[in-house]
């Protein structure tokens, strides 16, 4: 099974908050996280981080790169890409890989 993706770029020392609801796709009625973690699992496992679940019971989270986790990465012309799995724990353990996250950073400074 393929997962779906969802790509976007941004230029390094950039901060990125994407706002997240999950929803069963058939109905629309939100997936409750309530004792749930959702991590962004990078290729490059410094990049590793959890979700914010702002709200569990409408399955609300947000993917939130902080600028300085690529402030200075890039050179001038080049680039680095980030690609998450997105891995959710519910609340008995069971482990499921949801959607993928591209993020292209772009360099900015010599």
């Amino acid at each position: 099974m393929s997962l779906e993706t969802y790509s976007t770029q941004i230029i390094e020392g950039e901060h990125l908050t994407l706002p997240i609801k999950w929803t069963v796709k058939e109905s629309g009625a939100p997936i409750d996280l309530t004792g749930s973690t959702i991590e962004f699992e990078a290729k490059d496992s410094s990049y590793n981080m959890l979700a914010i679940i702002t709200n569990a019971v409408e399955g609300e989270y947000n993917f939130r790169l902080q600028s300085v986790a690529t402030a200075g990465k890039v050179t001038k012309g080049g680039e680095i890409n980030l690609d998450y799995l997105v891995k959710h724990t519910n609340s008995t353990g069971e482990v499921n890989y949801i959607y993928r996250i591209k993020v292209k950073v772009v360099g900015a400074h010599d």
